[in-house]
């Protein structure tokens, strides 16, 4: 009797998972389906016009394909993102739309860091930087040096990291994004732990909790007196 009443807690548990992630899809599928009809309606108004080379009127599509890619990345389809966002990246390129550009790349960059193919997401990521400081947005600068710093994590260049995390750190302090300037300052306290300077990584924390508490991030608040502790026993 027992065993069935596991049985049967374990096929609910299932059942309502199944729901769950059933659920999740059918969320997504109206906009994965609203997104294949537009792109294959603009495809064919294109071949009708007779308009065969890009011009600025495709950085409509070179968008819709990058939010397809995006839905697929959620999903774990990664061919097909990778298919929407390189072809996204072709026609920005064509069109020569730097933030366009910057966008698909980024999204490339994510895409091969879910997947863990961590240096194909590090070389996007630097092309992405190169592309935000052409366009010179601080904000975004800052953004494109942070992806570059975890890719640099992921593949265990510490120093690297570090010395992107602070790039980072310098653009957002001259933006008001003071919830990532403060995430910013504990993955450069995180890294100097890493490389065993504990006075760094203290210093760097105490910046980001102080502006934790300013802004009213309790989660990042704790987070980050978590790693304080955990420095302090070292």
């Amino acid at each position: 009797m027992n065993n069935i009443k596991v049985v049967m807690k374990n096929l609910i548990l299932v059942l309502a998972f199944t729901a769950i992630i059933t659920d999740g899809f059918a969320q997504n599928n109206p906009k994965l389906d609203s997104l294949l009809n537009a792109i294959k309606k603009y495809d064919a108004d294109k071949e009708e016009s007779g308009r065969m080379s890009f011009s600025q009127n495709d950085s409509v599509k070179a968008n819709m394909e990058d939010r397809l890619g995006e839905l697929y990345l959620k999903q774990s389809k990664f061919s097909e993102a990778l298919q929407n966002f390189e072809s996204a990246l072709r026609i920005q390129k064509a069109i020569r739309d730097k933030n366009g550009m910057a966008i698909s790349l980024t999204n490339l960059g994510r895409l091969n860091e879910t997947m863990n193919v961590f240096q194909p997401a590090l070389d996007y990521d630097l092309s992405a930087l190169e592309t935000r400081k052409a366009i010179g947005n601080t904000l975004d600068i800052a953004k494109a040096y942070d992806f570059v710093a975890q890719d640099y994590e992921n593949l265990r260049q510490n120093r690297m990291a570090l010395e992107n995390y602070d790039n980072a750190l310098k653009n957002y302090l001259h933006t008001t994004d003071l919830s990532r300037t403060a995430k910013c300052y504990h993955n450069i306290g995180r890294v100097y732990v890493m490389i065993k300077n504990t006075d760094k990584a203290l210093e760097s924390e105490h910046k980001g909790l102080r502006i934790a508490e300013e802004i009213g991030d309790s989660v990042l608040e704790k987070r980050i007196n978590n790693s304080i502790k955990e420095i302090n026993k070292k």
